[in-house]
């Protein structure tokens, strides 16, 4: 593997992740927080890449569960998004209990893996 490709590419995955998350700070905190971790994972990646060069790493959380989990809280968002209009055409108003809509959280999902294309490149 030829290290100083690998880190230019996983540099530029962690990149895209914190450019990502700028463009959701003022309208979704916790989006915004999910895609810095996402980053600092790439960083983590790329480090323990970096000091066994011969051997893939490229196997933990970023593939499975990140995305997951994302797609959980889409599907939370999307079940108050359907009690908040339930209870607005009765009358009553609530606070929705995650920012944004479900629509934001499956959009990060795929905002995720082109994060990830940079690594996978790097890996392959």
């Amino acid at each position: 593997m030829h290290l100083p490709t690998y880190l230019t590419l996983m540099s530029l995955g962690a990149l895209y992740a914190v450019f990502h998350s700028i463009m959701l700070w003022s309208s979704n905190q916790l989006l915004f927080w999910i895609g810095i971790f996402v980053a600092v994972l790439n960083v983590m990646h790329a480090i323990a890449q970096s000091c066994d060069p011969d051997e893939i790493q490229f196997k933990w959380m970023l593939i499975y569960i990140v995305p997951f989990l994302l797609l959980v809280l889409a599907s939370f968002s999307g079940y108050q998004e359907i009690k908040i209009t339930a209870l607005a055409k009765l009358g009553i108003a609530i606070p929705s209990a995650l920012p944004g809509k479900s629509s934001d959280y499956e959009a990060a999902v795929w905002s995720h893996y082109g994060s990830m294309a940079f690594p996978m490149l790097a890996a392959g």
